[in-house]
């Protein structure tokens, strides 16, 4: 089991609000639907200038280019120019 965090953002103002919401569920959607267990997620303060959201998530090996390829699809039907994704392995100490 692998952690990926991935995080999107609206720097560039391309997005109407509107079209930030939908970018922000179809991303929870392919969390959700690909991801073993949510560890964090939250988007930036409302009323900052710049928006942006982070999910951090388990993932099964088997699932990650999946969910890096969905995320390709969001991103370009979005116009963004890049999504920022995050694979690791969780350490206790």
């Amino acid at each position: 089991m692998k952690i990926m965090t991935i995080m999107i953002g609206n720097s560039d103002n391309k997005l109407t609000q509107i079209d930030w919401t939908r970018f922000c569920r179809d991303i929870t959607w392919i969390v959700e639907n690909h991801g073993a267990g949510i560890r964090f997620s939250a988007p930036s303060i409302g009323w900052l200038a710049y928006q942006n959201a982070c999910w951090v998530f388990e993932i099964r090996e088997e699932e990650l280019e999946e969910v890096k390829s969905l995320v390709r699809i969001a991103r370009k039907q979005y116009l963004q120019d890049s999504v920022a994704i995050i694979v690791g392995e969780t350490e206790f100490i």
